[in-house]
């Protein structure tokens, strides 16, 4: 009997995080899809340079933000007696806190270590060197704001404050959760390059495993925000 029932719960629960994904994924795609068709029609001239220079990654992200926002508005609804609970929202001690976003400074203090070591080598290709978002100084402010407080607010409250917390609910393995949790999050910049990519998967995994130990939300925002901030030093 409790076979069965540990058993059901997996299955709910993968069950229940695929049709987010799929969902997310379908919303995403329309919206983004009929936002440039929109656009296309009416500046095509703008679209086809935007196109070739790249710089719809931005609207690309600005409506992944749009659309975060919309599924963990909708979890606020639909749980409103337990959303504190279920979206990670709970009190952590300052020395936990501490420690959580100490690990990014190490974290970076082990990266610049490793890059200069494996310096020239084949595996120098995994590491990012150029981390400067914007060079303007008037955008600094505005991408600083959306990168390094709303970006890490609405990703860290979906990923790691209520997907992980929704897998460890129906009993699969912490270590599990981490490694899923991070490979949709590493899915979800899908449009970096492949450095890139690798180390968003390294640092989600270590704020998934922060957002385990710390049972709270609130540190994984710190530490995705201080590592977003490093792009602006």
């Amino acid at each position: 009997m409790i076979n069965e029932r540990v058993s059901y719960e997996i299955g709910s629960g993968i069950t229940g995080v695929a049709l987010i994904v799929i969902g997310y994924f379908f919303l995403f795609d329309v919206v983004y899809n009929s936002f440039l068709f929109f656009y296309k029609s009416i500046y095509l001239h703008e679209y086809v340079s935007l196109r070739g220079s790249g710089d719809f990654d931005f609207v690309s992200s600005l409506i992944k933000l749009i659309v975060t926002f919309i599924l963990v508005l909708c979890i606020c609804i639909s749980n409103r007696n337990r959303c504190g609970h279920i979206l990670g929202f709970e009190v952590v001690s300052f020395k936990c806190f501490s420690l959580c976003v100490g690990c990014v400074f190490l974290y970076f203090s082990l990266y610049d270590f490793l890059r200069c070591l494996f310096g020239g080598t084949s595996i120098s290709r995994l590491f990012v060197d150029d981390r400067l978002l914007e060079s303007d100084t008037y955008k600094i402010f505005l991408a600083f704001f959306f990168v390094c407080l709303i970006v890490p607010a609405c990703e860290e409250i979906f990923f790691r404050g209520y997907l992980i917390r929704y897998l460890l609910d129906r009993m699969l393995n912490k270590h599990f959760c981490v490694v899923f949790s991070s490979m949709l999050f590493t899915a979800f910049h899908y449009n970096y390059s492949s450095p890139f990519l690798f180390e968003v998967f390294t640092v989600s995994s270590m704020i998934g495993y922060a957002g385990i130990v710390s049972g709270s939300v609130y540190p994984c925002m710190v530490m995705h925000g201080t590592y977003n901030s490093v792009f602006f030093l």
